[in-house]
């Protein structure tokens, strides 16, 4: 034997896998939520693109800055999932540590819908069906009842009159 050898490739395989092991024991319940997680903010980069009138066969106005940093934020927002469900896990609630997940999951999905139908609303500001789904997404209600929905349609109106004379 040249020189010293700790380990050979069955030990090390075994040692990395007795410490993986129970990382992916930690976090694959979180796999659904985190899926769910990329698909709403996928929705929400492809609501901003349109926001910003980016077209994606040609590459106009594509901010790879703008990219990043979305997928930044998805990456922090995966990590702290990870580590609140880790450590709710580590102290032994396994129960908790999913519905804590979830609940988590569920705000910044939100955050993400809310964000991405404020941007429909700009890539379309002449879709009404949007702009209703937006006030319902932020749960303004009461701005959707009859006795204001009529003069916020008006208004609605009034401001996209003067875009439909110059059409």
């Amino acid at each position: 034997m040249n020189g010293l050898t700790f380990f050979n490739s069955d030990q090390l395989r075994l040692l990395i896998t007795g410490f993986t092991a129970p990382v992916f024991a930690a976090l694959m319940p979180t796999q659904k939520f985190i899926l769910a997680l990329i698909i709403m903010a996928s929705f929400n980069i492809w609501a901003g693109m349109r926001a910003d009138g980016v077209v994606i066969f040609r590459c106009k106005k594509f901010s790879i800055k703008k990219l990043r940093g979305a997928l930044v934020e998805l990456i922090l927002y995966v990590v702290i999932l990870w580590v609140i469900h880790g450590t709710v896990w580590l102290c032994g609630d396994d129960t908790a540590a999913v519905y804590a997940t979830k609940v988590l999951t569920y705000v910044i999905m939100y955050v993400y819908l809310q964000n991405a139908f404020k941007n429909l609303v700009i890539a379309y500001p002449k879709n009404k069906g949007l702009w209703i789904i937006y006030l319902v997404v932020r749960l303004e209600l009461k701005r959707l009842l009859p006795s204001h929905i009529s003069e916020l349609i008006d208004r609605y109106d009034q401001k996209h009159k003067g875009e439909n004379a110059e059409e």
